[in-house]
């Protein structure tokens, strides 16, 4: 059996499936936070928990569609700070081992700045002008 990859469709169809997709995966990260994250007890929240564990992985989806270049546009509602800390993180959660994560920090970041940054990103993403 061999794997035959779907073609992508063309034009206005190709772009709005594009669109939902994007809007969709940033609400998805933002509802993981909101149901897993924050809200839990910061003594909860350290390696191997399911709180750190799902903060984990909505810093990894996170950064994967902030690098995609059809995405560029979303980096107008984030400061350079915020995109360098994000690759940190995502590093650190991603290449466990060869440094120690600051647990403080990281819930800061993702109870208090992330949701606050979704929503910039929400905001700039809604505005991406459907095409027709």
């Amino acid at each position: 059996m061999t794997f035959e990859p779907r073609p992508r469709s063309d034009g206005a169809a190709r772009a709005r499936n594009d669109r939902e997709n994007l809007l969709d995966e940033l609400h998805r990260i933002d509802e993981r936070l909101r149901r897993r994250v924050i809200g839990t007890d910061r003594v909860a929240f350290h390696d191997g928990s399911d709180a750190y564990d799902a903060a984990s992985m909505a810093i990894v989806r996170l950064h994967g569609v902030l690098e995609r270049r059809e995405h560029a546009f979303l980096l107008e509602a984030v400061r350079e700070v915020e995109l360098r800390a994000i690759g940190t993180i995502r590093n650190i959660v991603s290449h466990g081992g060869y440094r120690s994560m600051d647990d403080e920090s990281f819930w800061e970041t993702v109870t208090g700045q992330l949701p606050e940054l979704l929503q910039r990103l929400l905001e700039r993403a809604a505005s991406w002008p459907a095409p027709r």
